[in-house]
């Protein structure tokens, strides 16, 4: 963010899921970003209500196109990652054949936080997709 932003105060909302779809839907129509849709708005309700003129600060939406190679990359680590697994689910079942119960407990958690990384990564392959 630069420094020379007039904007410096910050609120936060809940909203139900309907509504944020609907604002951003409406926000990518426009072209501007959610946060800018949603000032704007804010800015023609409080000059409605007060007569108080606001100057809304609009700021156009950013979106960076992916491209297929940068898919096709993370579909490769996604694949590196499930053999990584497969590799310490073998280290487990060693572990555990010899009675190596705190390194197998090492393992398992590392088996956990791969499944984990693994379910960030499809996440956000079918956002892409």
């Amino acid at each position: 963010m630069s420094e020379k932003r007039q904007l410096t105060q910050m609120m936060h909302i809940r909203t139900t899921p309907g509504v944020y779809n609907l604002l951003a839907q409406m926000a990518a129509k426009e072209g501007i970003s959610l946060p800018s849709l949603c000032r704007k708005m804010w800015n023609q309700a409080i000059f409605e209500a007060y007569g108080k003129p606001l100057s809304p600060v609009i700021v156009p939406a950013t979106r960076r196109e992916t491209a297929p190679e940068d898919v096709q990359q993370l579909r490769g680590l996604r694949a590196d990652l499930a053999r990584l697994t497969g590799a310490l689910v073998q280290a487990a079942i060693r572990c555990r054949e010899t009675d190596a119960h705190a390194l197998h407990s090492a393992v398992e958690a590392a088996i956990n936080d791969n499944k984990q990384i693994g379910c960030d990564i499809d996440q956000v392959l079918r956002r892409l997709a």
